[in-house]
């Protein structure tokens, strides 16, 4: 599980790149028509932890933030997941870092077992 810098679109307009790049969770990768499909979590810093941590995924170690390429403790909407074009328009190198490549971060071991527990307690609840 990898961490990349993306436009993540509004949810009003699920067809263009949002305005401001943040990190999003890269769940899935998939092939179709020759294109890559980037399944990912949208990423914020405002962590709503009284309301959200039973539904996503709520990175606060400071040594998970580091291993993740993350600036600050993020919270990963696990109900906010959009599938992705892998294209310039949505995924963009992280801030001063000069590569081609979004993917910057990669979740510990202790973090992915985190996201399979929330993942499957959230489908026994339906959500």
């Amino acid at each position: 599980m990898d961490v990349a810098w993306v436009y993540f679109p509004f949810q009003e307009d699920t067809g263009s790149p949002g305005r401001k790049e943040r990190p999003a969770l890269v769940l899935e990768i998939r092939e179709y028509d020759e294109n890559l499909y980037i399944l990912c979590a949208y990423g914020t810093s405002r962590l709503k932890i009284d309301r959200r941590s039973r539904h996503d995924l709520i990175v606060q170690n400071y040594q998970d933030i580091g291993i993740m390429g993350l600036s600050t403790a993020t919270r990963f909407d696990l109900a906010r997941l959009m599938w992705l074009p892998r294209c310039e328009e949505y995924f963009v190198s992280p801030p001063g870092i000069a590569t081609d490549n979004p993917i910057y971060g990669h979740a510990p071991l202790g973090v992915q077992d985190m996201l399979r527990t929330i993942l499957r307690n959230r489908h026994r609840r339906g959500v």
